[in-house]
């Protein structure tokens, strides 16, 4: 049992333990709790988190090729040989460590976000390289886990929370875009991206918080009848 505090006595605390730089989810809300982790391996099989069958590589390299052209080039949330290098790292095993889970997800955005805009372009949408039936697949793999990829926040979690609250934003569900988009903030203070030392403009985590910043400032501008 906790001894009785004010809320000044455990927000001093709180501001206390915040001084010293903990691994996200290290510490807990009431001081003196039981510490609750959900993760106790090291590695998984990744693709049990997706509820659809992989298309080919062929394909997904399309769809990542898609994204990369449609989205990245004005959305820059994602460091592109970075991506592809480490999804072709997953892709070829079988078990990934617990670290890439939530790249497990983003992956699966990309992918989706990709076949989205190949599906919508009229010069690519009579050459699908997979069945339209698979872009909402891999869109619901983030409406079934995202609670999940909140509750262990990473650099991947933001780059998710953006790209997927600004798809929403511009696709008939504003409100729940404006939702998520701010739950990306959150999450990039929850990882202490605000507060990260840079040493270049084109650092990953940089581009990530600038997309941030971009979303959380700028995009309620242009969208005013939302607000």
């Amino acid at each position: 049992m906790l001894e009785e505090s004010s809320v000044v006595d455990i927000g001093k605390v709180l501001l206390d333990c915040d001084q010293v730089a903990h691994p996200c989810g290290s510490f807990d809300a009431i001081p003196g709790s039981l510490a609750f982790r959900m993760e106790h391996s090291t590695t998984f099989r990744w693709r049990d988190e997706l509820s659809y069958v992989l298309p080919p590589p062929e394909a997904l390299d399309m769809l990542s090729d898609s994204y990369f052209n449609s989205v990245n080039w004005f959305m820059l949330a994602i460091d592109e040989p970075k991506f592809r290098a480490r999804s072709t790292r997953v892709l070829a095993n079988e078990y990934v460590s617990t670290a890439d889970r939530n790249f497990i997800f983003l992956m699966s955005l990309v992918w989706g976000l990709g076949a989205h805009y190949l599906w919508t372009s009229p010069a690519t949408s009579s050459n699908m390289p997979v069945p339209t039936s698979l872009i909402a697949e891999m869109m619901k793999v983030l409406d079934v886990a995202y609670l999940r990829i909140t509750a262990s926040p990473t650099l991947e979690t933001v780059q998710i929370a953006i790209l997927w609250g600004s798809f929403h934003l511009f696709n008939g569900l504003p409100y729940l875009g404006f939702t998520i988009i701010g739950s990306a903030v959150r999450c990039a203070q929850a990882i202490g991206l605000h507060r990260q030392q840079r040493t270049s403009s084109t650092e990953e985590s940089c581009l990530v918080w600038w997309a941030v910043e971009i979303g959380d400032k700028f995009v309620p501008d242009h969208a005013s009848s939302v607000c």
